[in-house]
């Protein structure tokens, strides 16, 4: 009687945990939401009647109502018999991890036919999905689900492509017990890229095994060996290797396809004679300029500033304008003319604009007001400032890295971020804490990195992270290929 006794349980656990997580998640849904901000309402709003990339809106509702409502048109749109791999991000950042990947895969010839799925449970990506349309075929943007909705969503996937998926990707620790054992019924392999072991991946995989009886074939990738061995302790040993962080291959992608503006504003920076070094501020938030600014007048930097704000705008230039005349003495361009502005010097896109006849000795600041171009950016520069590093998030770091930059940055939110410590260990990142910090940094960058520095920075990266998407991919094929145990 025991063993029929777990073998009912077995059986009817899974049941009755969709149960009861769906009906919880139908009481708490509106409990919840109904005290979250205003802005939080307006991007839920926007992502339920957003368009995804192929297929029209996203109805509102839960995912079971929509799903119920969507089936007959996604069974109508679904090629039959294409083989599926399902792409899942559930962040911006995650969404750059995996490209490089997909990338990688599509090379392959086992999957030059394979159709790519993606979903990301993030308003963040939803500006992104643009750059990445020609891997992957976006299924969904917009609020994750919760538990006892993921089986509703598995089918929405599935009814897509009219195929099981053969592989699910994601990335770092994205563990939801009900999709676990859902793939895990469906015999769909989980890889998992960037993997760390944290408290949700170990309490999600505990409840998987708890109600599902197991874990679904898993595959973990990690950036550090000592990463892998840690999830070699919870999961089969084979099941966890380190591969390095297929971002960086992402990022050279990127500067291996030269921007023309970017070139345009170099060109345009060396007829003005801005003086080296130039200095690349990326992605600046207010706490980053001011600690900037202060550290000006202490500081004997004589070069250029390149200041890029996190979210540009014409407002935001004209507010930043005011900061940087109150606080500075030296020339302050815009490297575009901003309506109703008329106390800064455009770096025009022909020629350039009121070219004093000299400069003084201080500085010169020149603040760029356009997107997309900040990765390219760097490559101008001799050392960068990378934003957010004061506020809630450090921007990229990897893409000063990579055109081989002295770097600096606030060190109140770098820690989350395994590349930084990385580059300190390196010297090539300095985590600044204070105005005086950030002054002898910009006293320091006047003497460029010697030759050797680079190459010993270069050879670094080819052997730590460069290539990962490549390993990352032969795997991966070997997973699909293979069945059992990975």
């Amino acid at each position: 009687m025991t063993a029929i006794s777990r073998s009912f349980s077995r059986i009817a656990l899974p049941g009755l945990y969709r149960s009861a997580t769906g009906a919880l998640s139908r009481v708490l849904r509106p409990l919840i939401f109904r005290g979250t901000p205003e802005w939080s309402w307006k991007h839920q709003s926007h992502f339920e009647n957003a368009k995804t990339l192929e297929g029209g809106p996203i109805p509102g509702g839960t995912i079971q109502e929509r799903t119920k409502r969507d089936g007959a048109r996604t069974q109508g749109e679904a090629p039959s018999g294409a083989r599926l791999v399902w792409f899942h991000a559930a962040s911006s950042g995650e969404l750059e991890m995996l490209w490089s990947v997909a990338h990688a895969i599509r090379q392959l010839p086992e999957f030059s036919e394979c159709r790519f799925g993606l979903t990301v449970f993030s308003p963040s990506g939803r500006p992104r999905l643009d750059r990445f349309r020609s891997e992957f075929s976006a299924i969904y943007c917009g609020p994750s689900p919760w538990e006892g909705e993921w089986s509703e969503f598995f089918e929405r996937v599935r009814s897509k492509f009219g195929v099981l998926p053969s592989l699910f990707i994601t990335a770092k620790y994205e563990c939801w017990p009900e999709l676990w054992g859902t793939l895990l019924e469906a015999g769909v392999p989980v890889t998992m890229i960037n993997s760390e072991w944290r408290r949700s991946l170990r309490w999600g995989a505990a409840i998987t095994q708890a109600v599902f009886g197991r874990l679904p074939r898993s595959k973990f990738f990690t950036v550090f060996e000592s990463a892998a061995r840690e999830l070699a302790r919870c999961f089969p040993a084979e099941s966890a290797s380190c591969s390095g962080d297929p971002r960086w291959d992402q990022v050279v992608a990127r500067l291996g396809r030269p921007h023309p503006r970017v070139q345009e504003l170099r060109d345009l920076g060396e007829a003005a004679n801005l003086p080296r070094p130039w200095v690349v501020v990326g992605s600046a938030w207010e706490e980053d300029l001011r600690i900037i600014l202060s550290a000006l007048p202490g500081a004997s930097f004589s070069g250029t500033l390149w200041i890029v704000p996190h979210r540009p705008s014409a407002e935001q230039a004209r507010d930043w304008m005011n900061q940087l005349v109150l606080a500075h003495l030296g020339e302050v361009w815009f490297s575009a003319p901003v309506e109703g502005e008329p106390r800064s010097r455009a770096l025009a896109a022909k020629g350039i604009a009121g070219t004093p006849s000299g400069f003084s000795p201080a500085p010169q600041l020149v603040l760029v007001q356009e997107m997309g171009i900040l990765a390219e950016l760097y490559s101008i520069g001799d050392a960068a400032w990378v934003g957010g590093g004061f506020r809630t998030g450090l921007h990229s770091v990897i893409e000063p890295a990579l055109s081989d930059l002295w770097i600096a940055a606030g060190a109140s939110t770098a820690g989350r971020f395994p590349e930084v410590s990385e580059l300190v260990r390196l010297g090539q990142l300095e985590l600044i804490h204070s105005s005086a910090q950030a002054a002898a940094w910009l006293d320091r960058i006047s003497n460029r990195p010697a030759h050797s520095t680079r190459e010993s920075w270069r050879e670094w990266r080819k052997h730590a992270h460069l290539g990962a998407a490549r390993r990352i991919a032969g795997w991966v094929a070997e997973i699909v290929s293979g069945p059992g145990p990975v």
